[in-house]
């Protein structure tokens, strides 16, 4: 089994501490700075396009499921 060196054991009480989850707060916001976010115009595009592709997937799973649920009661009664 290795075994911690001191710095290690420091940077991990560290890393636990209030400063440690403080740093982790400020390095999310600096990457989230980074972050290549999408236009307002592909925003409104691609939720459309994942609203339509919902609703039609919805329908044609609906209709798939009245006709197995029709072969179903055609095949028991």
């Amino acid at each position: 089994m290795r075994r911690f060196t001191l710095p290690a054991r420091e940077r991990i009480a560290a890393q636990r501490s209030f400063f440690g989850r403080f740093r982790f707060i400020t390095d999310s916001i600096a990457e989230l700075k980074k972050v290549s976010w999408p236009s307002r115009e592909e925003t409104k595009r691609l939720t459309t396009m994942v609203v339509i592709i919902s609703v039609a997937m919805g329908i044609f799973l609906g209709f798939v499921d009245e006709v197995f649920s029709t072969v179903i009661d055609l095949l028991i009664f």
